[in-house]
């Protein structure tokens, strides 16, 4: 989940998807449980539904989007910033 009102999703071959929900997407941390609501095509499209921990939101556009930023790992404990 990213921000208010973005999923992004890591497709086939690699590919990364931006999903625009529709609502406020209010979940404190990750959610366990992602599922997708779909129609007789089964296909994740805009006419689809992303449920997330239990609630339910429309999908308002699906874009291709650059893979996320890693985050680079803290420094350990007691570390200083700059070698002596």
């Amino acid at each position: 989940v990213v921000g208010d009102h973005e999923l992004l999703l890591h497709g086939r071959g690699g590919v990364w998807y931006a999903v625009k929900l529709g609502g406020l997407v209010i979940y404190n941390q990750q959610p366990s449980v992602i599922s997708f609501l779909v129609g007789p095509g089964d296909t994740l499209d805009r006419w689809s539904m992303v449920a997330l921990g239990g609630v339910r939101y429309p999908v308002l556009s699906i874009t291709r989007t650059a893979p996320p930023q890693r985050k680079k790992p803290a420094a350990p404990q007691g570390a200083s910033a700059a070698p002596r």
